[in-house]
């Protein structure tokens, strides 16, 4: 297995090597969690992997899980990996087989979660593992990484890191690498600088060290709570590094602000997700409700998110009890969609509850906004939603809720409507308002459409980060000769 790693690793730097003549002169080496995932952290790198090749930049996306075939996208080979392999190659072409034959096998279950298995094989095989679990810490112990400065090392390098979490990066590996080659770190949600969790509910513990968690069952979920043992950890980690640090929101650089990232950063940017405009723009109602087989003579709601009604940073419930109220009030038929969620659709009085599962095509999800009347975001967490930006982009009325990072997309009555947090009588009133008033939701739309184009493409997404690459390694050239 060393034998068949070793040649994954030299073939990875003969091909790397052959590529650079040709390309722009700087390596782009992002890592993150996956390539191709529902996940936004996921879908912005993917964007920007996309992009810096399309212009002819030298860039690599190195991942925890690789789904694609993509030879530029490679994968960390830490060592629960080679189980990973070893149930590709058993069971993976009965797998395929099956699943293109409509066919529900164990073999395919098996293959399906083999990540999960895998995992769970090599906590078993190291018991040190699993008492680290039992007792809270969080998994560092991923030595794959520690070859990325010696893979990737040209003088123009730059690594661009996303999310760290999702067991497949060694935290300790951070201070090294930033002392080899400049590092930004993106910044999706909280994990950095919290005990744990990824997204502390209602929780500002990590302002002052964590301890005491209530959130001991929020991802990464702890068994016991370490979180205050874990928060000093990472403190000390990021104040070995010398770190450069991005995140989508002026709000999420704030809580960054209140952290100990705050002494640890060479430099900090606000730099806002981009959507793809050439996936997520205006098509036909008409159109795009006919190839959905959606019918034509009804109002459809819609609200796109990853397990909908359990997912404990969306606010389904409010989502709801809105609808219920506007079942009383709204004369016509409506239809609600909820795409993400492999569950059986509702009644709610008249209206029906229609729930869709995860697509992986963009290109469908982008058809299922501009068939819908109004984008609903029910949230109680965000960074920066993807999902508001891609409504907007395809000039759909949007309505959200006020929270976190929401009203730096939409200027409330100007290109959308917020309402407050938990409060269904106001949602319901605004939905009801741009039913009703046709001229409203379009104005609305026409703006929200106007402000993506003006500052939230993908090209405008990827050229704010590759003039921050340039201005990086120009003092960076300076330095060296100096």
């Amino acid at each position: 297995m060393k034998f068949f790693i070793n040649i994954r690793l030299i073939l990875t730097y003969v091909y790397i090597s052959f590529l650079k003549p040709f390309m722009n002169n700087m390596l782009i080496i992002q890592v993150n969690t996956s390539d191709i995932s529902c996940g936004g952290a996921e879908q912005i790198s993917w964007r920007l992997h996309d992009y810096y090749k399309k212009n002819n930049y030298e860039s690599y996306l190195v991942v925890g899980k690789k789904n694609s075939f993509e030879t530029t996208v490679i994968q960390i080979l830490n060592q629960h990996v080679k189980y990973v392999q070893i149930i590709e190659n058993c069971l993976g072409k009965k797998a395929i087989n099956d699943k293109v034959n409509g066919k529900r096998s164990i073999t395919q279950m098996i293959y399906d979660r083999r990540w999960f298995i895998a995992q769970t094989l090599r906590s078993i095989l190291d018991p040190q593992l699993i008492i680290s679990d039992i007792k809270g810490y969080e998994d560092f112990s991923y030595s794959g990484i520690w070859v990325l400065s010696s893979l990737f090392s040209n003088g123009n390098e730059i690594f661009h890191l996303h999310n760290l979490h999702a067991r497949y990066f060694d935290l300790n590996a951070l201070p090294f690498l930033s002392s080899q080659s400049p590092v930004i770190i993106t910044l999706h949600d909280l994990w950095c600088f919290t005990g744990h969790c990824a997204i502390p509910l209602n929780c500002e513990r990590w302002k002052t060290g964590c301890g005491n968690c209530p959130g001991l069952h929020l991802y990464p979920q702890i068994l016991h709570d370490s979180s205050h043992k874990n928060w000093l950890h990472k403190k000390h980690v990021f104040e070995s590094c010398n770190l450069y640090i991005a995140t989508p929101s002026k709000w999420l650089m704030d809580q960054v602000g209140h952290s100990f990232l705050k002494n640890t950063a060479m430099d900090c940017r606000v730099i806002p997700n981009g959507v793809d405009t050439s996936i997520f723009y205006p098509r036909s109602k008409e159109y795009s409700r006919k190839t959905l087989g959606l019918p034509n003579s009804i109002k459809i709601l819609l609200f796109v998110a990853n397990g909908i009604r359990k997912n404990p940073w969306k606010d389904y419930i409010t989502f709801k009890r809105a609808v219920e109220l506007l079942s009383n009030k709204y004369s016509g038929k409506i239809l609600v969609i909820g795409l993400g969620d492999n569950t059986p659709s509702l009644l709610i009085n008249d209206i029906e509850f229609r729930f869709v599962p995860y697509l992986n095509d963009p290109s469908i999800i982008a058809q299922y906004y501009c068939a819908a009347d109004l984008y609903v975001h029910p949230s109680n967490f965000e960074t920066f939603s993807l999902t508001i930006l891609e409504a907007r982009a395809c000039k759909i009325p949007v309505i959200a809720s006020n929270v976190c990072a929401i009203p730096e997309q939409i200027i409330d009555g100007v290109s959308g409507f917020l309402y407050s947090p938990g409060d269904y009588q106001d949602l319901s009133e605004k939905i009801l308002m741009l039913l009703q008033d046709s001229e409203l939701a379009s104005q609305f739309a026409e703006r929200a459409y106007s402000d993506i184009l003006s500052r939230y493409t993908v090209e405008i997404m990827a050229e704010s980060y590759l003039s921050w690459y340039k201005e990086i390694n120009d003092k960076r050239e300076i330095g060296e000769k100096v």
